[in-house]
């Protein structure tokens, strides 16, 4: 039981970094697209593929409904638990 309790824990620190790093990256990726040039926006783009990559990994694993919503409201990812 102890042993499920810390992987709640981390689970619920990871959801909290992802999180983080996904709201980062959307708003972050709003801006870089307006100011970079096309070759500076392929490294970007990498980098949000890679978050959703983490996402899509992380939501696998939990027990309640989860999902990624892009920009323009189009669900990308989701768990429906």
């Amino acid at each position: 039981m102890t042993q499920e309790s810390e992987e709640i824990a981390l689970l619920r620190e990871e959801n909290a970094r992802l999180r983080a790093q996904l709201a980062i990256a959307t708003a972050g990726h709003a801006s870089a697209v307006q100011g970079a040039g096309a070759s500076d926006q392929d490294p970007f783009d990498a980098q949000v593929a890679d978050q959703k990559t983490l996402f899509s990994d992380f939501i696998e694993h939990l027990p309640i409904g989860l999902c990624l919503v892009g920009k323009g409201g189009k669900v990308l990812m989701s768990n429906p638990a």
